[in-house]
């Protein structure tokens, strides 16, 4: 019997099923150490490039698709609620607020936009005029 991968005939006489580690042991009597380890090693890269690749196409795919999803009057806001110094997943959310603004100026629908944020932080804002009623306020004093 003769290996195929050196020059041996594909036939059902010419084939031996063995588990991964004994075709492994074979391989390496058969070609040696060395040049096996450099062969696992070069498939152990290729396969990471594969992955590393697979991904990247899926994460370019999923961005395309997010892009294509929202309107361009809606795309238009985006850069002004970053310049703000919101994240971009916040912002392609906040601008689905826009969404029915085509016609709209652009201060309106970042407006718009921005009443996401506002919603979301819950905060409650003390009015200029009570803080400064406060902090003229004799020290112990009470309202």
């Amino acid at each position: 019997m003769q290996e195929f991968a050196r020059g041996g005939e594909a036939t059902v006489d010419n084939l031996r099923l063995r588990c991964p580690g004994h075709n492994q042991h074979t391989a390496e009597q058969t070609y040696g150490a060395g040049f096996m380890k450099r062969k696992r090693e070069e498939a152990r890269a290729a396969r990471a490039a594969a992955k590393a690749a697979k991904e990247r196409a899926k994460a370019e795919k999923a961005k395309a698709a997010e892009a294509s999803r929202l309107q361009p009057h809606q795309l238009e806001v985006i850069p002004w609620l970053r310049e703000l110094g919101w994240r971009e997943a916040e912002c392609r959310i906040a601008v689905e607020r826009c969404r029915d603004m085509a016609d709209a100026p652009l201060e309106e629908r970042v407006k718009g936009a921005l009443r996401w944020f506002g919603a979301r932080l819950g905060r409650k804002a003390i009015p200029v005029a009570a803080t400064a009623s406060i902090a003229s306020r004799p020290a112990g004093a009470t309202t």
